[in-house]
Protein backbone atom coordinates (compact mmCIF):
# COMPACT_ATOMS: atom_id res chain seq x y z
CA UNK A 1 0.00 0.00 0.00
CA UNK A 2 2.76 2.42 0.95
CA UNK A 3 4.66 1.56 -2.24
CA UNK A 4 1.55 2.22 -4.35
CA UNK A 5 1.03 5.63 -2.69
CA UNK A 6 4.66 6.53 -3.36
CA UNK A 7 4.29 5.56 -7.02
CA UNK A 8 1.10 7.64 -7.32
CA UNK A 9 2.80 10.66 -5.73
CA UNK A 10 5.82 10.34 -8.00
CA UNK A 11 3.56 9.97 -11.05
CA UNK A 12 1.55 13.06 -10.01
CA UNK A 13 4.70 15.12 -9.46
CA UNK A 14 6.13 13.99 -12.80
CA UNK A 15 2.93 14.84 -14.70
CA UNK A 16 2.76 18.26 -13.04
CA UNK A 17 6.40 18.89 -13.96
CA UNK A 18 5.80 18.04 -17.63
CA UNK A 19 2.69 20.23 -17.87
CA UNK A 20 4.47 23.13 -16.17
CA UNK A 21 7.45 22.85 -18.51
CA UNK A 22 5.18 22.77 -21.58
CA UNK A 23 3.29 25.83 -20.37
CA UNK A 24 6.52 27.72 -19.66
CA UNK A 25 7.90 26.86 -23.12
CA UNK A 26 4.70 28.04 -24.83
CA UNK A 27 4.78 31.30 -22.88
CA UNK A 28 8.45 31.89 -23.72
CA UNK A 29 7.74 31.25 -27.43
CA UNK A 30 4.86 33.75 -27.36
CA UNK A 31 7.13 36.32 -25.65
CA UNK A 32 9.79 35.80 -28.30
CA UNK A 33 7.21 36.07 -31.07
CA UNK A 34 5.83 39.30 -29.63
CA UNK A 35 9.33 40.77 -29.31
CA UNK A 36 10.27 39.67 -32.84
CA UNK A 37 7.09 41.13 -34.35
CA UNK A 38 7.53 44.41 -32.48
CA UNK A 39 11.12 44.92 -33.66
CA UNK A 40 10.46 44.12 -37.30
CA UNK A 41 7.15 45.89 -37.71
CA UNK A 42 8.53 49.08 -36.22
CA UNK A 43 10.93 49.17 -39.15
CA UNK A 44 8.14 48.59 -41.69
CA UNK A 45 9.27 45.07 -42.56
CA UNK A 46 7.26 41.94 -43.22
CA UNK A 47 7.89 39.01 -40.88
CA UNK A 48 7.99 35.36 -41.88
CA UNK A 49 6.33 33.04 -39.35
CA UNK A 50 5.94 29.30 -40.05
CA UNK A 51 6.47 29.92 -43.76
CA UNK A 52 3.95 32.76 -43.93
CA UNK A 53 4.75 36.41 -44.46
CA UNK A 54 3.00 38.57 -41.84
CA UNK A 55 2.79 42.35 -41.70
CA UNK A 56 0.75 45.01 -39.96
CA UNK A 57 -1.30 47.63 -41.79
CA UNK A 58 0.13 51.02 -40.82
CA UNK A 59 -2.43 53.43 -42.32
CA UNK A 60 -6.10 53.63 -43.24
CA UNK A 61 -5.49 53.95 -46.99
CA UNK A 62 -7.14 50.56 -47.63
CA UNK A 63 -10.23 51.06 -45.49
CA UNK A 64 -12.78 49.58 -45.24
CA UNK A 65 -11.18 46.38 -46.60
CA UNK A 66 -8.19 46.67 -44.27
CA UNK A 67 -8.19 48.60 -41.02
CA UNK A 68 -5.22 50.32 -39.41
CA UNK A 69 -3.48 47.80 -37.14
CA UNK A 70 -4.76 44.71 -38.96
CA UNK A 71 -2.29 41.83 -39.28
CA UNK A 72 -2.36 40.31 -42.75
CA UNK A 73 -0.94 37.32 -44.64
CA UNK A 74 1.12 38.09 -47.72
CA UNK A 75 1.96 35.26 -50.12
CA UNK A 76 4.74 35.36 -52.69
CA UNK A 77 3.16 35.46 -56.14
CA UNK A 78 4.24 35.41 -59.75
CA UNK A 79 3.85 39.02 -61.01
CA UNK A 80 2.59 37.62 -64.31
CA UNK A 81 -0.44 36.18 -62.52
CA UNK A 82 -1.38 39.41 -60.74
CA UNK A 83 -4.38 41.26 -62.11
CA UNK A 84 -6.48 44.36 -61.56
CA UNK A 85 -8.29 44.24 -58.23
CA UNK A 86 -5.64 42.19 -56.44
CA UNK A 87 -4.27 43.66 -53.20
CA UNK A 88 -0.46 43.55 -53.16
CA UNK A 89 2.37 44.51 -50.82
CA UNK A 90 5.33 46.31 -52.36
CA UNK A 91 8.39 48.32 -51.38
CA UNK A 92 7.97 52.05 -51.93
CA UNK A 93 10.72 54.08 -53.63
CA UNK A 94 9.32 57.52 -52.95
CA UNK A 95 10.16 60.16 -50.33
CA UNK A 96 9.45 59.44 -46.67
CA UNK A 97 7.98 56.00 -47.40
CA UNK A 98 11.07 54.80 -49.28
CA UNK A 99 11.92 51.15 -48.46
CA UNK A 100 8.71 50.77 -46.44
CA UNK A 101 6.11 48.17 -47.43
CA UNK A 102 2.86 49.60 -48.83
CA UNK A 103 -0.32 47.55 -49.20
CA UNK A 104 -2.56 48.83 -52.01
CA UNK A 105 -4.84 47.45 -54.70
CA UNK A 106 -3.83 47.05 -58.34
CA UNK A 107 -5.80 49.66 -60.26
CA UNK A 108 -4.29 49.02 -63.69
CA UNK A 109 -1.74 46.74 -65.32
CA UNK A 110 0.49 48.29 -67.99
CA UNK A 111 1.75 46.56 -71.13
CA UNK A 112 5.34 46.67 -69.84
CA UNK A 113 4.33 44.60 -66.81
CA UNK A 114 4.32 47.46 -64.30
CA UNK A 115 1.31 48.26 -62.10
CA UNK A 116 -0.71 51.32 -61.18
CA UNK A 117 -1.84 50.99 -57.56
CA UNK A 118 -4.24 52.89 -55.35
CA UNK A 119 -5.50 52.73 -51.79
CA UNK A 120 -9.26 52.02 -51.61
CA UNK A 121 -9.87 55.17 -49.56
CA UNK A 122 -7.58 57.35 -51.68
CA UNK A 123 -9.05 59.50 -54.44
CA UNK A 124 -6.04 59.19 -56.74
CA UNK A 125 -3.59 56.51 -57.82
CA UNK A 126 -0.10 56.25 -56.35
CA UNK A 127 2.56 58.47 -57.92
CA UNK A 128 5.01 55.70 -58.71
CA UNK A 129 4.62 52.79 -61.11
CA UNK A 130 5.25 49.50 -59.34
CA UNK A 131 7.73 47.14 -61.00
CA UNK A 132 7.84 43.39 -60.40
CA UNK A 133 11.07 43.58 -58.35
CA UNK A 134 9.32 45.83 -55.82
CA UNK A 135 6.52 43.37 -55.15
CA UNK A 136 6.60 41.41 -51.87
CA UNK A 137 3.48 39.37 -52.57
CA UNK A 138 -0.29 39.17 -52.77
CA UNK A 139 -2.73 39.68 -49.89
CA UNK A 140 -4.26 36.33 -48.84
CA UNK A 141 -6.24 37.22 -45.74
CA UNK A 142 -6.13 38.59 -42.23
CA UNK A 143 -4.21 37.00 -39.35
CA UNK A 144 -7.22 36.93 -37.03
CA UNK A 145 -5.33 35.43 -34.07
CA UNK A 146 -2.74 38.22 -34.05
CA UNK A 147 -5.49 40.83 -34.45
CA UNK A 148 -7.27 39.29 -31.44
CA UNK A 149 -4.00 39.10 -29.50
CA UNK A 150 -3.14 42.74 -30.21
CA UNK A 151 -6.55 43.75 -28.84
CA UNK A 152 -5.17 43.15 -25.33
CA UNK A 153 -2.62 45.95 -25.67
CA UNK A 154 0.87 46.77 -26.82
CA UNK A 155 3.11 43.80 -27.63
CA UNK A 156 5.78 45.07 -25.21
CA UNK A 157 3.28 45.14 -22.36
CA UNK A 158 2.16 41.65 -23.35
CA UNK A 159 5.77 40.43 -23.28
CA UNK A 160 6.28 41.86 -19.76
CA UNK A 161 2.98 40.31 -18.64
CA UNK A 162 3.99 36.95 -20.15
CA UNK A 163 7.32 37.01 -18.27
CA UNK A 164 5.48 37.76 -15.03
CA UNK A 165 3.14 34.83 -15.73
CA UNK A 166 6.13 32.53 -16.31
CA UNK A 167 7.66 33.60 -12.99
CA UNK A 168 4.33 33.02 -11.22
CA UNK A 169 3.94 29.57 -12.80
CA UNK A 170 7.46 28.55 -11.78
CA UNK A 171 6.87 29.82 -8.23
CA UNK A 172 3.57 27.91 -7.97
CA UNK A 173 5.19 24.77 -9.36
CA UNK A 174 8.10 24.98 -6.91
CA UNK A 175 5.70 25.55 -3.99
CA UNK A 176 3.60 22.53 -4.96
CA UNK A 177 6.72 20.41 -5.41
CA UNK A 178 8.06 21.37 -1.98
CA UNK A 179 4.68 20.66 -0.36
CA UNK A 180 4.42 17.32 -2.17
CA UNK A 181 7.94 16.31 -1.12
CA UNK A 182 7.21 17.41 2.47
CA UNK A 183 4.07 15.27 2.54
CA UNK A 184 5.95 12.34 1.05
CA UNK A 185 8.76 12.66 3.63
CA UNK A 186 6.19 12.81 6.43
CA UNK A 187 4.50 9.67 5.13
CA UNK A 188 7.86 7.90 4.86
CA UNK A 189 8.74 8.96 8.41
CA UNK A 190 5.40 7.66 9.70
CA UNK A 191 5.93 4.41 7.82
CA UNK A 192 9.44 4.01 9.28
CA UNK A 193 8.13 4.69 12.80
CA UNK A 194 5.46 2.03 12.35
CA UNK A 195 8.04 -0.42 11.07
CA UNK A 196 10.33 0.27 14.07
CA UNK A 197 7.40 -0.19 16.46
CA UNK A 198 6.47 -3.48 14.75
CA UNK A 199 10.08 -4.68 14.98
CA UNK A 200 10.24 -3.79 18.70
CA UNK A 201 6.99 -5.64 19.33
CA UNK A 202 8.33 -8.66 17.45
CA UNK A 203 11.54 -8.55 19.53
CA UNK A 204 9.50 -8.44 22.75
CA UNK A 205 7.34 -11.36 21.60
CA UNK A 206 10.43 -13.42 20.73
CA UNK A 207 12.04 -12.54 24.08
CA UNK A 208 8.91 -13.61 25.99
CA UNK A 209 8.76 -16.91 24.09
CA UNK A 210 12.44 -17.51 24.83
CA UNK A 211 11.81 -16.88 28.54
CA UNK A 212 8.90 -19.32 28.55
CA UNK A 213 11.03 -21.97 26.86
CA UNK A 214 13.77 -21.40 29.47
CA UNK A 215 11.33 -21.83 32.34
CA UNK A 216 10.20 -25.16 30.94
Amino acid sequence: METQNKKKNLHRVGLTSVLSIVLVVITIVLCGLAFFLTLNMRSGKAVKIFGRCIMRVATGSMEPALQTGDFIHIEESNPEQLKEGDIIAFYSRLGETKDFIIVHRIYERKEDGSFVTRGDSNGVSDEEMINREQIVGKFKGKAEFLIWLSGFGDFRKMAILSIMIVILIVAMYETRTIMSLGKQMKEEKTYEERMRAAIEEEKKRIAIEEEKKGEK
